[in-house]
């Protein structure tokens, strides 16, 4: 028997809500039992699945809310009192809704004074995690903001400031293609009526020369002539102004993949070949972006096939099947907005593919 029983807190989620926000006000820098080695970041998710030995062999699984997490550990609520130093097993859900098994042991466990029958349970990881593997919120957002405007240009970091940010300034389209092409940032924001070049034309100069980051057109105008001339340049997102908080986060997060894995990664075997493969991406994702800027199919289509041959043999069937399905949208002739958004799915799959060391990294 490999479980033998679940656990779950018999409370309401407002219950273990407020708990959570308790533990967190409380929290100081100097109070030892919220030290951690590296940054730890808020991770709410309802009911993790959380294992420990159970006396009379196999395991007890938990269903835990999560409070926390961190490089090195996580923080978890369980409905009894969990022995420090035992050994646990997490199972951790990345942002591509894949489980990963993670062993560690309970470093700590307190119960919460007033909620009955609530424990406080930190787990620190037996090997280090990538923690942008799960959380989002985890890497700063490098962002370049081209806009003339600079009332726009200070909203967008005040509307961002929730986030860890650092962001570049440019008023025209010209600097925009100097700024993208000798920094490195995770998004532009791209106004496109600007002096100097528009953001359209600056956006169709990038995409020629094979930047294949995310680009988001931000504009007054609408309607459906200025969005097929946004995806025909090569713009990845459109979005309207006036923009708030929620519609900006939405857009940019739409455009933030979280890392892909190879299903080989412990392999030891394969490691090598894997590493090998992963650093020929970016040249590859480059290609194929330079190829659909300049309108050579022929040359989109070759890479495709490069990708769809080799990507699943190394454990990246997502980049494989994706690479498939923009040979199918060319062999079919699909509309061009249809290959455009395959061109931009597989580029970014690409860029989000990390080495076999990803995950001890």
């Amino acid at each position: 028997m490999s479980e033998a029983h679940v656990g779950r807190l018999r409370k309401s989620d407002a219950e273990i809500r407020a708990a959570i926000e308790r533990l967190d006000d409380s929290s100081t820098a100097g109070d030892r039992a919220n030290q951690r080695q590296s940054q730890r970041f808020s991770y709410r998710v309802r009911q993790l699945k959380l294992e420990v030995p159970a006396p009379s062999g196999g395991w007890i699984a938990y269903q835990a809310p999560t409070r926390n997490i961190s490089r090195e550990g996580i923080g978890v609520l369980t409905p009894t009192f969990l022995y420090p130093g035992c050994e646990c097993r997490v199972h951790l859900v990345s942002l591509h809704n894949r489980t990963h098994m993670i062993k560690g042991r309970v470093a700590r466990c307190r119960y919460i004074a007033g909620t009955g029958s609530m424990y406080e349970v930190g787990i620190t990881f037996e090997e280090p995690i990538d923690v942008e593997h799960f959380h989002r919120g985890a890497s700063t957002l490098r962002l370049l903001i081209a806009d003339d405007d600079g009332f726009v240009r200070k909203l967008v970091e005040q509307l961002l400031k929730p986030r860890r940010l650092e962001a570049t300034h440019v008023g025209d389209g010209r600097a925009a293609i100097e700024a993208a092409q000798g920094g490195d940032y995770d998004v532009i924001l791209m106004d496109i009526n600007m002096p100097e070049l528009d953001g359209v034309a600056a956006t169709c100069e990038l995409r020629k020369a094979g930047y294949t980051g995310p680009i988001i057109a931000i504009t007054a105008q609408s309607g459906d002539d200025v969005r097929k001339e946004c995806v025909r340049a090569g713009f990845t997102l459109f979005l309207s102004k006036p923009f708030d908080r929620e519609s900006l986060t939405a857009a940019i997060l739409a455009t933030q993949d979280a890392p892909l894995v190879s299903s080989m990664l412990h392999d030891r075997e394969m490691v090598e070949l894997i590493d090998e493969f992963v650093a020929t991406l970016p040249d590859r994702a480059k290609r194929l972006t330079q190829a659909m800027g300049e309108g050579q199919i022929e040359a989109v289509r070759a890479v495709a096939t490069e990708l769809r041959g080799v990507a699943g043999g190394v454990g990246f069937s997502p980049i494989s099947v994706a690479a498939h399905d923009l040979e199918a949208a060319l062999r079919d002739e699909k509309p061009e907005e249809e290959i455009r958004e395959g061109v931009a799915q597989l580029s970014r799959m690409c860029l989000a593919a990390r080495p076999a060391s990803f995950h001890a990294a």
